[in-house]
């Protein structure tokens, strides 16, 4: 049986943007099969005495330890096909070689992961990717763009076309991130080599690009004692139109600093013990919060529906309009929208100085907490924020009686 194999540069096939695939041919009595494998390249790029990348290209070297890799794989699929003495088989060559995938568009890919993402229920998650997705096609409308197109450069001037769209730090911030974890995947799943990651690690060297420089120009305050004071005393029975937008604001505040989107989630089935339980939306991580005085309070005014434990607390949302994850999503920001306007309007009633929003309750929290010296890893845990998995680990050990103490400070 004549068998064969050669990387080479098929000449006879063109795409888009002129350069010509690398393939993996490998030819059984005479009859060949191809398999796309690595980066299309020029034809000025290609050595093909040596079977591999010239300097020409950017990254070459990178380039061609994966051909290496490449043909150590065929040599040890070969010899272990030959071991079980049966007739080859591109079939069979086939169930082995499959641990090498064949290369996706990076769109394709991103639009893949957004997919998942929906049919999971996550769809904050899904529009911060689409949003990414549209920014990575206005800057570069190509479809035939690879994981492995996206390095320093790319990186750098993406960057700067996010700029010159009026991007800030923070968001700019956002958009590499969410590319980073798109090539994470990209990784995990063999679409890319570890060898192409762009982003800056602990361990890598120059020529990485470091998300930490985005520093967000946002700066978070929580409001003063006195302010925090004039909401608890906002008459909302005079002012019925803000009563939700008051409850709201105080339910977050005394609630652990809990955002808008887990709040508009909460059942009555979710209270027991005199404590309400729950998932955060974000990271899925279990809560309990104690049921103060001020919490039983509002609950006490949205107890219409109390007997049906599978009510929410709250006039956000409803079992029987909004059904399907999109739906709730869209009628989350839509009363997050209005709750932040009411907010506006009790802020110039009261004469507060600070841009009164509903991720104020939560800053609000956190500093009044801080000022009365409860430690850093209790915030954090009330909070819900990542971490160090030492610190992670250490939070774990923390007991509900101390968390219990820290709302009582409020």
């Amino acid at each position: 049986m004549m068998l064969n194999y050669k990387i080479l540069q098929y000449k006879h096939k063109t795409l888009k943007d002129g350069t010509h695939p690398i393939i993996l041919q490998i030819v059984s009595n005479e009859k060949p099969k191809r398999y796309s494998i690595v980066k299309s390249c020029f034809q000025d790029q290609w050595n093909v005495e040596k079977g591999g990348y010239n300097s020409k290209m950017p990254n070459y070297k990178v380039l061609n330890m994966l051909l290496t890799n490449v043909r150590s794989k065929v040599e040890l699929i070969l010899s272990d096909m030959a071991k079980i003495d049966k007739p080859f088989t591109f079939e069979a060559f086939d169930k082995y070689y499959k641990g090498i995938n064949k290369p996706i568009g990076l769109y394709t890919f991103i639009e893949t992961i957004i997919e998942e993402l929906e049919k999971k229920g996550k769809i904050g998650n899904k529009n911060v990717y689409v949003d990414t997705l549209n920014a990575l096609k206005g800057f570069k409308p190509s479809t035939n763009l690879q994981p492995e197109d996206i390095d320093y450069n790319f990186l750098v001037k993406f960057e700067s076309f996010l700029v010159e769209r009026g991007g800030s730090n923070g968001g700019i911030s956002v958009r590499m991130r969410t590319l980073r974890a798109i090539l994470n995947e990209a990784i995990n799943r063999s679409y890319l080599h570890k060898d192409f990651y762009p982003f800056s690690t602990p361990q890598s060297k120059i020529g990485k690009y470091p998300i930490s420089k985005l520093k967000s120009n946002f700066n978070p305050r929580g409001l003063s004692n006195d302010e925090i004071v004039s909401i608890k005393n906002f008459d909302s029975d005079l002012n019925s139109h803000l009563k939700l937008a008051h409850y709201y604001f105080l339910f977050s505040y005394f609630g652990g600093g809990m955002n808008f989107t887990d709040m508009a989630h909460l059942k009555w089935s979710h209270i027991m013990h005199n404590r309400i339980n729950f998932s955060r939306k974000k990271t899925g991580h279990n809560f309990s919060v104690l049921i103060s005085e001020p919490i039983q309070f509002i609950l006490d005014h949205f107890n219409k529906n109390k007997e049906d434990k599978e009510s929410y607390i709250f006039p956000i949302l409803n079992n029987l309009i909004h059904i399907s994850p999109q739906q709730k999503n869209d009628r989350i920001k839509k009363c997050l929208k209005q709750y932040n306007i009411d907010l506006k309007m009790i802020q110039v009633k009261l004469g507060i100085q600070s841009n009164l929003t509903s991720y104020v309750a939560r800053h609000s929290f956190a500093q009044v907490l801080k000022s009365n010296g409860i430690s850093n890893e209790i915030i954090s845990q009330k909070l819900g924020h990542k971490d160090l998995k030492t610190t992670d680990y250490y939070l774990s050990k923390l007991s509900v009686d101390e968390t219990d103490f820290a709302d009582k400070v409020l």
